[in-house]
C-alpha cells in the first residue's frame, strides 16, 4: 500500500514537472531569457561617431559634429539630432528572442540578404567610432509586426559577416533616405503680407504683381499687353502664398553648386517692409533656389498694422535642433520684429541651396505668356433660320417636337432642255388660227358656175 503511494506521488510529480515545462516553452520569454544582440553597444552609444545605412536603392552617412549631426552625403546639412540618437539607443537595446536560419539560400524569406545581391530589400547599418572602426553592423529584414499580448514588434537580422540569423525584439527605423533624417520645413511667410511681387528673366521685361492695400484680396498683373487679358486672376494672386509653408525636396551647400549668370530672379515685397530675393537656375539637370532676405524700415506702409493683426506663423527650428518638447517652436513666444524675423531667417537658409517642389518652383518662375492670353475677337453671328412652322409639318420625333422636311433636292442638269438663245420662250394666250389669204391667181378666175 506504501509502494503504491510513493508510485502516485512520483507519477503526479512527473506530470507536474512535464506541464511546467511544456508551458515554460510556450510562455513569452522574459527579459532573463531575450540577450541583448549587443551586448557591449549599450555602454558605448557615446563612442558612436558615424552611423551608415544603407539599401540596394539609397544610402545615408550620418557624422557627428560635437553635439550636432550633419548628413554627410549632403554636405553637412544639419541632421535631426534626436533621430540619430534615438536609432543608436535603439540598436543597443535588441534583444534576441530566438535564433533563425543559417542557410544562405533561406536568407530572403526572412529579408537579410547581403544589400548587394541583386533584388535585395534589406538595410544594412553600421554605428562606427571617432577612428572609423566599427562598433556593430547589422542587417535588418523583415519585420514581424506586433500582436496583441506580451509579444512587442519584431525584426529579423542578422549581424553582418556572420551566418547565424535571429529574431529580435524592439523598435527600429532605419530610413536610407538622406532627407528623412532632417526636418524639411524650411520657412513660412504668409501670403497677406505680400505688396508686390518682380520676376525678372533674363533678356526680358521683369514680370510685376502688385496690390495698393493690405486689404486688398488679389494682386494685379502690371504691363499686360494689348490685345491680351489675364487668364485668372486667381492664378496672379496665389504667386504671393509661395512662401507659405515651404518645403525642400533636396539640398545641397551654396559653395558647391555654380548659379549662372541668368539665374531667374524672383523678388517679394511685404507691407512691413520684408524683402525676399530667390535665385533659381538648373544646374546639373537640378533646379535649385537660393533665399536671401532684408528688412527695410523706409518700404513700411500704413498697412503694416493690418498685417500685425493677423494670426502669427509659429516660428519653425533651426534645422537639426528642437524645442524642450521635443516638437516644433512654443507658439507662446513674444512676436518677434520683422528685423530679427529676417535674421532668423537668413541663418536658416545661408550656406545652403534648395530644390523645392514641383509646383513652387512653377511660381517662382512665371513668365507673362503664363499668366495672360490673347483676346478672341466676337465674329458677328449669321441669320438665325425661323424655327418650322407646326402646321407645315407631317412629321414630329418622340418629345413631340416638329422635324422639318428636308431640303427640295435640286433638278439633274443633265435634264433640263437646252435653253434657246435668246433665253426661254415668252409664253403667249391661245386664239383661234386665222385664215390664210387664196392665192392671186385663184382670185381672178372666174367662178364656174
Amino acid at each position: 500500500m506504501k509502494s503504491k503511494s510513493l508510485i502516485a506521488v512520483a507519477a503526479t510529480l512527473l506530470v507536474a514537472g512535464a506541464a511546467w515545462y511544456v508551458s515554460h516553452l510556450r510562455a513569452p520569454e522574459t527579459d532573463v531569457g531575450t540577450p541583448p544582440l549587443f551586448p557591449d553597444l549599450a555602454s558605448r552609444v557615446n563612442d558612436v561617431k558615424r552611423v551608415e545605412i544603407g539599401s540596394r536603392a539609397n544610402r545615408t552617412v550620418l557624422v557627428g559634429d560635437g553635439a550636432a549631426w550633419k548628413i554627410e552625403n549632403r554636405d553637412g546639412y544639419p541632421a535631426k539630432f534626436e533621430d540619430v540618437k534615438r536609432t543608436i539607443l535603439a540598436l543597443g537595446e535588441l534583444k534576441i528572442i530566438e535564433p533563425k536560419t543559417r542557410l544562405p539560400e533561406m536568407y530572403t524569406h526572412i529579408g537579410v540578404e547581403d544589400v548587394a545581391t541583386e533584388g535585395s530589400k534589406s538595410t544594412q547599418v553600421t554605428l562606427k567610432d571617432a577612428s572609423g572602426g566599427a562598433i556593430a553592423s547589422l542587417i535588418v529584414g523583415k519585420e514581424r509586426a506586433a500582436s496583441s499580448g506580451p509579444i512587442k514588434a519584431a525584426h529579423y537580422v542578422r549581424k553582418a559577416g556572420e551566418e547565424q540569423s535571429y529574431l529580435v525584439e524592439g523598435e527600429l527605423s532605419l530610413p536610407s533616405d538622406p532627407l528623412s533624417w532632417t526636418d524639411r520645413a524650411l520657412l513660412s511667410v504668409s501670403a497677406a503680407r505680400i505688396r508686390e511681387i518682380v520676376i525678372e528673366h533674363p533678356g526680358k521685361d521683369p514680370l510685376r504683381m502688385s496690390r495698393q492695400k493690405a486689404t486688398d484680396i488679389d494682386l494685379g498683373l502690371d504691363g499686360v499687353p494689348t490685345g491680351y487679358k489675364v487668364r485668372s486672376t486667381a492664378t496672379v494672386t496665389s504667386l504671393a502664398s509661395v512662401l507659405e509653408e515651404l518645403r525642400f525636396d533636396d539640398v545641397r551647400a551654396s559653395n558647391n553648386v555654380t548659379f549662372p549668370a541668368d539665374a531667374i530672379v524672383t523678388t517679394l515685397k511685404g507691407f512691413d517692409g520684408l524683402i525676399a530675393r530667390i535665385r533659381t537656375a538648373t544646374v546639373d539637370g537640378k533646379t535649385y533656389s537660393q533665399f536671401a532676405f532684408d528688412f527695410d524700415p523706409a518700404a513700411v506702409t500704413a498697412d503694416a498694422a493690418e498685417i500685425a493683426k493677423q494670426p502669427a506663423i509659429p516660428e519653425l527650428p533651426l534645422p537639426g535642433g528642437e524645442d524642450k518638447a521635443g516638437g516644433a517652436a512654443e507658439a507662446a513666444k513674444p512676436a518677434q520684429s520683422v528685423a530679427e524675423e529676417v535674421r532668423g531667417l537668413n541663418e536658416r537658409v545661408q550656406n545652403w541651396v534648395f530644390v523645392l517642389p514641383d509646383y513652387k518652383q512653377a511660381m517662382l518662375t512665371k513668365t507673362m505668356d503664363d499668366l495672360v492670353a490673347k483676346v478672341e475677337l466676337q465674329k458677328p453671328a449669321g441669320p438665325v433660320a425661323p424655327p418650322p412652322d407646326p402646321l407645315t409639318v407631317e412629321h414630329f420625333d418622340e418629345q413631340g417636337r416638329p422635324i422639318p422636311p428636308p431640303p427640295a433636292a435640286a433638278p439633274d442638269p443633265g435634264s433640263l432642255p437646252e435653253m434657246p438663245p435668246g433665253g426661254p420662250p415668252t409664253a403667249t394666250p391661245e386664239t383661234p388660227p386665222t385664215p390664210a389669204a387664196p392665192p392671186a391667181d385663184a382670185a381672178a378666175a372666174p367662178d364656174p358656175q
